[in-house]
């Protein structure tokens, strides 16, 4: 019996099947590492944002430092003066 009751050979079912799983053994692992690449990605990119965030901020802060100290100092100035 070498035939199913298609008519086809079974060698052509082994060899499709054969097929089948080889190309699902191949693409499997394919999109998995897909995902994986696709969701680091993206937390990748959230934290270079932050990273923005937090830049931009303590270059505002250093400004509002600078400012402090400015005032500080005018405001020595001022009670030494005054003394």
């Amino acid at each position: 019996m070498t035939e199913n009751r298609s008519g086809l050979p079974w060698s052509t079912i082994k060899i499709t099947l054969f097929s089948f799983i080889l190309i699902l053994l191949l693409a499997i692992p394919k999109i998995y590492l897909s995902t994986q690449i696709y969701y680091t990605s993206r937390i990748v990119n959230d934290l270079r944002q932050d990273v923005t965030v937090l830049e931009s901020q303590k270059e505002m802060l250093a400004d509002n430092i600078e400012l402090l100290k400015y005032k500080r100092d005018i405001t020595d100035m001022i009670e030494c003066e005054q003394e």
